[in-house]
């Protein structure tokens, strides 16, 4: 059987751990005692608070291969303590007479809800998230009636793989981890928080799809394959002996690109390009550095606005920033501005609904038309420059006016800093890109040129706007093809006028990490490419093998 791989690429042997979905109840009667319902909630909340910080703490011991395991368990007391999310969970208790169960239930669902309607593959698995935290405050509130534990580790003897209709984090990060080499699920995503917990602790995990897993039993012999998404319940003895010898040549592979660490990204005549990591949020910095990423191509900053029903203060996006910053410390981060609209809409900027959200109200548009919050992130931006590494990345820029308008905001962001002696010495220089990712900005990427500090090309949209074509629609899939005549000639184009220019050019998405682009992108000249952590060593290789 096959699926989507989406934690490490290795192959993994072991037995069956069926994982129960706990039974979380919900109470929908009427109450009586609207302040007494309040106080549970308070409580359950301090209580789920408590069991992360503990949590946290029995993580403290294994160090550094810890650290995603931390960070993740962060971003989830951060969404527990949120204040707007109480509120709206007391407010509901009061204005419906409602159990502490069900308020928290519709709040939560209703993020989970938001996230769910993005297309953002990223931010849509943050909806997985939403429930996570919500059973948290479900199993505090009924802390007094234990819930039914997830499974039994004492009975197992030997390697397992979980397998469960859907797998959250807080159940992963509450088991004893050392005997768990991989994970088997109906839902989930290659962007949810328990695939990227699966790449940090590098074991394989497949997305089966759904109703695929009911035929398999506990202690059911279990292989999988990372690389391939393949899988197999109680294999022949011809599929084990094949397994096994894909295991011996991925563990080959895996020692042979370690080597690579270190090393330059040049190819045998000398061409080099900078393979940078795309990042979503501070969790990636450990991937990042692990797979020796030459500093950061891609920070999506949309994070910061999306997990949360409120904007984030200046200090807040300050310190993630600066973490960042911090961690690259003589190579580039470049963070992409709010990067936000359309498909990934934010209630609290009160978006119209749009009939074609791709082609809307969105991205450096949405900023400029709010522009005291985008002074903010402009503000956070240069304080967390001290070290001279970060560049501004403004996003779906298709006239020359958009640049002006945007480092007009800066230079008055810059202004206010100084008065309020807030301003890093040397970070007012703080190198101002754009992102190429329509026909019209390649159409006069020579005049955006004339007013950018860099390029990055992006893929993605690139091809969706060039094409006509809908990535996330399955009926013209086929249309959208990074190898097109037209998306080449785009790119050969912007490389051409930017280096024209003498300004870097860049390209960030998977298509760095494809063999017959990254050959291309090496003969157009690229000066950089930015891909997933995990990509970097193994198209390091391929650089150094080209001639």
């Amino acid at each position: 059987m096959k699926g989507i791989p989406a934690g490490s690429g290795s192959v993994a042997f072991g037995s069956a751990l069926l994982i129960k979905e706990k039974q979380l109840s919900i109470d929908k009667a009427r109450i009586q005692d609207v302040d007494q319902e309040i106080g549970k909630l308070r409580l359950a909340l301090e209580q789920a608070a408590s069991t992360i910080q503990q949590e946290k703490q029995g993580l403290e011991a294994e160090g550094d291969a810890a650290a995603e395991s931390c960070e993740l368990l962060e971003a989830h007391e951060m969404m527990l303590l949120d204040e707007e999310a109480h509120q709206k969970m007391e407010a509901y208790i009061c204005q419906n007479q409602a159990a502490a169960s069900l308020a928290a239930d519709r709040v939560f669902e209703e993020y989970k809800e938001m996230f769910d309607g993005m297309e953002d593959e990223y931010l849509k698995a943050r909806a997985a998230d939403c429930v996570d935290v919500k059973n948290r405050i479900l199993e505090a509130l009924q802390s007094g009636s234990e819930a039914e534990p997830a499974t039994d580790m004492k009975a197992q003897n030997g390697p397992v793989v979980l397998v469960a209709k859907e797998l959250f984090p807080s159940v992963l990060l509450s088991m004893d981890r050392s005997s768990i080499c991989g994970l088997l699920t109906e839902k989930g995503s290659k962007t949810s928080h328990i695939a990227i917990l699966a790449r940090s602790m590098g074991i394989p995990a497949i997305i089966s799809g759904e109703n695929r897993l009911n035929q398999i039993q506990q202690g059911d012999e279990i292989v999988l394959d990372g690389e391939t998404g393949e899988y197999a319940a109680c294999p022949s003895k011809e599929e084990k002996a094949h397994y096994e010898k894909r295991a011996k040549q991925q563990q080959e592979d895996a020692q042979s690109l370690q080597k690579m660490i270190g090393k330059e990204s040049v190819t045998q005549s000398g061409r080099k390009v900078r393979l940078l990591a795309n990042i979503g949020s501070p969790d990636d910095i450990p991937a990042a550095k692990k797979n020796d990423a030459e500093g950061i191509g891609l920070f999506r900053s949309e994070f910061l606005f999306m997990d949360r029903p409120q904007m984030p203060d200046e200090e807040e996006q300050y310190e993630a920033y600066k973490a960042a910053a911090n961690a690259f410390v003589g190579k580039e981060v470049i963070i992409r501005t709010l990067d936000a609209g359309g498909d990934k809409n934010i209630p609290y900027f009160n978006i119209p609904k749009e009939d074609n959200p791709f082609l809307g109200y969105r991205a450096i548009r949405l900023c400029l038309g709010h522009k005291a919050m985008f002074k903010i992130q402009l503000r956070a931006l240069l304080r967390a420059n001290a070290a001279g590494n970060i560049k501004i990345m403004l996003p779906l820029i298709c006239k020359v006016q958009e640049i002006q308008e945007a480092k007009q905001l800066l230079q008055e962001a810059a202004e206010e800093l100084k008065v309020q002696e807030l301003l890093p010495e040397g970070a007012e220089k703080i190198p101002v890109g754009i992102m190429i990712e329509t026909p019209a900005a390649v159409m006069i990427s020579d005049q955006l040129a004339k007013e950018a500090d860099f390029f990055s090309i992006g893929t993605n949209d690139l091809i969706q706007y060039t094409l006509a074509a809908d990535r996330t629609n399955e009926r013209v899939a086929d249309l959208y093809d990074l190898r097109h005549p037209a998306i080449r000639r785009m790119i050969q184009m912007t490389i051409e006028n930017g280096h024209k220019s003498k300004i870097p050019v860049g390209l960030c998405g998977e298509a760095g990490s494809d063999d017959q682009m990254l050959r291309f992108l090496l003969e157009e000249h690229i000066d950089e490419i930015s891909m997933s952590p995990g990509s970097i060593l193994k198209s390091r290789a391929a650089v150094r093998s080209f001639a």
